[in-house]
């Protein structure tokens, strides 16, 4: 027999109530099924005014119906929407259709690239503001560096050109005396940001964009990794060789990782914001240093998808997907 669940699905929702801030998202299950997930965006639709998107009355009111139908979701049978590709073929002639030519148009914004990709330049444009950022390192003792942070105005691109857009992953965190994974590079055009250097254990901490923590475990001082001259900040260091042995934070876009003292381990360096998007987003925060033994108090994770740091081997938090976020230390 063939399983129910080889159906194509909807992996996840995103969505915005008009003049509010904040973008409400929902996700499939563990066990990769949208029921549940339907059903919780259904009630939300149903509560809306109208629904507006771009090519939403065929491509994502479609598939959301498509979905509901399988499970035996009851959807109202008419929606009020606003399609703005509708909109932007009946009434206007600009160069391009997408979504992303019409929002830097209009000045509201543009689309962020969170995946490998090919951007294509429109007609009639020649230069571009950009944001890259790179992944942040995964955590070990030390906290994880941020990812690197680059963004300006007035680059140069060519009408009718394919730029590939590369997108660092984060490293992978480390717990056995192995210092964390450094993040990937991220890279649009002629710019590239350097992944975050990962989180030392019992060991310096490595360079990246940002500089991972220096991790402790033993008798010995740890420094933070160096940061990347326009990119990011250092770690921070151990700052002290007995028990509980605190660790150094990732270093962040905007400031150095925190040093370890005491008992308590440095947080993660704080990130940068920026409004490229169309709304004030932080990016490239350091991650928290770990603490090698009990009772200690791990390091906060900076601002801009920074992960906590954990204590005694307790588990850490990741950076934040998306952000190039260092991990926590544990």
């Amino acid at each position: 027999s063939q399983s129910r669940y080889l159906e194509r699905a909807i992996i996840c929702i995103c969505y915005k109530w008009e003049d509010e801030k904040e973008v409400g998202w929902l996700t499939w299950d563990a066990k990769q099924c949208d029921k549940k997930m339907l059903e919780k965006f259904v009630k939300i639709a149903n509560t809306a005014d109208e629904l507006v998107g771009h090519n939403g009355d065929k491509f994502d009111l479609a598939w959301i119906r498509t979905r509901c139908l399988f499970h035996g979701i009851e959807m109202f049978p008419n929606y009020t929407t606003i399609d703005t590709l509708k909109v932007a073929r009946s009434k206007f002639k600009f160069n391009s259709n997408k979504l992303n030519y019409i929002a830097k148009f209009l000045g509201i914004g543009q689309k962020i690239h969170t995946a490998n990709g090919t951007w294509t330049c429109p007609t009639g444009v020649t230069e571009v503001e950009y944001l890259v950022v790179a992944g942040g390192g995964g955590g070990s003792r030390g906290g994880g560096g941020a990812g690197g942070y680059r963004t300006g105005t007035g680059l140069a691109v060519t009408a009718g050109t394919d730029y590939t857009v590369t997108v660092g992953n984060g490293g992978a965190g480390q717990t056995q005396d192995t210092i964390g994974s450094n993040g990937g590079n991220s890279t649009f055009s002629t710019i590239t940001s350097t992944g975050g250097g990962g989180g030392g254990n019992d060991a310096n901490g490595a360079t990246g964009g940002s500089g991972g923590g220096g991790g402790a475990s033993g008798a010995n001082a740890r420094t933070g990794g160096a940061g990347t001259s326009g990119q990011g900040n250092n770690g921070g260091s151990n700052g002290s060789t007995s028990s509980p042995f605190p660790s150094g934070g990732g270093g962040g876009a905007s400031a150095v990782g925190g040093n370890g003292s005491g008992s308590v381990s440095g947080n993660g360096g704080n990130g940068t914001a920026s409004s490229i998007s169309g709304s004030s987003v932080t990016y490239a925060g350091g991650g928290g240093g770990g603490t090698y033994s009990s009772p200690g108090t791990a390091g906060a994770g900076g601002s801009g998808g920074g992960g906590a740091g954990g204590v005694a081997s307790a588990t850490a938090t990741s950076g934040t997907v998306n952000t190039g976020g260092g991990g926590g230390g544990s």
